[in-house]
């Protein structure tokens, strides 16, 4: 038999008298069936959708990230008026340790909380977070909701967080109570508007001379950041550095790409296995001056 005709423009089947499925379908009251979103594909999202905190429209996702192919997304923190990710590591972090300048990080980012501890300083449930102030949370939370992680109460049988130094803000009561104060918009550590930038996922030294002063420093930098970027942080070393050439080896660097693109690849880790002394091996760029200042 000659096989069946293809299918009609518009993705419906034909039947036997010109119908089309939706339109069969219309004419016996049901609806037709609506292509699943992309969100809605994901069983997996779907499921952590609500149980984070949404905007409250159906399907939407939660306000610090979903579940997308097994990952973590986390959505994007304040604007930053189109700069390039800020990326911190760890030993900067660990600088602002004190209740007036309070930096924290977890899951892969790194947050500011300052002024919440401004707010809740009299509160003894800001204590907890100012013992890591300056350090890294990432346990208290799970890797792929971003939500506290929880342990079954076997008194009451409820998932409860899991607070093991104590409660502390935006974490309610274990049992119901008519003075807590449940009014803020979003926890904490779903408020995006805390975050100032990325944890590295890996440090390394980079040497940087200055051929005009024969100046000599070297800076810790992440693996991630653009030579632009770390040409910021030597500006306190040098207010002239945006009127020099930056070179290796006597190649031209490119501001725009990281140390790696460069051809300066992270060799710390060869270096260990070797048990050699990686402070004695490591990278020099020399800045060469353009007689062109760029700060008077």
């Amino acid at each position: 038999p000659p096989p069946p005709p293809p299918p009609p423009p518009g993705g419906s089947q034909a039947r036997p008298g010109g119908e089309r499925d939706d339109q069969r379908m219309a004419m016996s009251g049901v609806p037709p069936a609506t292509p699943p979103t992309e969100f809605a594909q994901d069983a997996q999202a779907a499921q952590f959708a609500h149980a984070l905190q949404g905007s409250g429209q159906p399907g939407a996702p939660g306000i610090f990230a979903v579940m997308h192919n097994g990952a973590l997304d986390s959505l994007p923190g304040p604007p930053n008026d189109g700069l390039p990710p800020r990326f911190f590591h760890a030993n900067e972090i660990s600088m602002h340790n004190r209740p007036n300048d309070c930096w924290i990080s977890w899951l892969g980012h790194v947050y500011d909380l300052t002024p919440l501890i401004e707010e809740h300083l009299t509160s003894g449930l800001i204590q907890p977070i100012l013992d890591n102030a300056g350090k890294d949370i990432s346990h208290w939370f799970h890797p792929k909701t971003g939500e506290l992680r929880t342990y079954l109460d076997e008194e009451s049988g409820l998932f409860l967080p899991f607070t093991p130094f104590g409660r502390f803000v935006h974490v309610p009561p274990r049992d119901p109570r008519t003075d807590w104060d449940n009014s803020f918009p979003k926890a904490w550590w779903t408020d995006t508007r805390y975050r100032v930038g990325i944890l590295t996922k890996k440090s390394r030294k980079i040497r940087i001379c200055n051929t005009l002063t024969s100046d000599s420093y070297v800076l810790d930098v992440c693996t991630e950041e653009t030579l632009a970027q770390i040409r910021q942080r030597y500006l306190p070393y040098n207010a002239h550095a945006e009127s020099y050439t930056w070179k290796f080896l006597t190649r031209v660097l490119d501001m725009s790409k990281t140390l790696e693109e460069n051809g300066l690849p992270d060799e710390d880790r060869e270096m260990e296995m070797l048990g050699m002394d990686i402070s004695k091996y490591i990278p020099t760029i020399h800045v060469y001056y353009n007689d062109d200042l760029t700060v008077a």
